[in-house]
């Protein structure tokens, strides 16, 4: 059987400082939009990348360490950031022109005051699915910091989200949900 899929997403990943919510410093906001009608390999799709300064750095040793060895911490040193409420204001405008069909990389800042009816007007009532590893539980809970991303989640997006661990989960032996390792070996 040959099931067609129209329905379109953006993954969410947040790279932090800890693991405290409210907190621990954020220092990457990075999202790639699929359009599950039209499948692409990784590579081509819409990719959105971000860092952040907070003017404050809080976090742990643990987290630290990991972002030097992966590289994370050089780059975000070399990047150009921004504040939280910036970032969201780009993370808006490019999850708008990939869900409309425009070209995100060459996105425009397209906040809602400025646009004559407001993000609505061109979403046509569709709502936006979040998805990702750690939304709902993690992700979600670290930008709600920023009014700007709840009033955009509110308004504009599927009150649900979709993590991919609930299609990998082993109901007879697992007790927990896989992490992203045993997703990736499970897929």
């Amino acid at each position: 059987m040959n099931i067609k899929n129209n329905m379109k997403l953006i993954s969410i990943d947040l790279e932090t400082l800890g693991l405290d919510t409210d907190k621990d410093s954020i220092l990457q906001i990075g999202a790639v939009f699929d359009d599950l009608s039209n499948q692409l390999p990784l590579e081509q799709l819409p990719k959105f990348e971000i860092f952040i300064d907070e003017g404050h750095l809080h976090g742990n040793a643990y987290a630290f360490n990991m972002h030097v060895k992966s590289g994370l911490w050089q780059r975000w040193n070399e990047a150009k950031k921004v504040s939280l409420d910036e970032a969201i204001e780009e993370f808006i405008s490019f999850t708008i022109l990939a869900y409309t069909g425009r070209d995100p990389k060459n996105h425009l800042r397209i906040w809602s005051q400025s646009l004559p009816g407001g993000l609505a007007s061109i979403l046509s009532g569709e709502k936006i699915n979040l998805a990702g590893k750690n939304i709902g539980k993690f992700d979600f809970h670290c930008l709600r910091r920023s009014k700007k991303f709840l009033d955009f989640v509110n308004n504009y997006c599927s009150h649900r989200f979709i993590d991919p661990a609930d299609h990998f989960i082993w109901w007879e032996t697992d007790k927990v949900k896989p992490d992203l390792r045993e997703c990736k070996k499970r897929a």
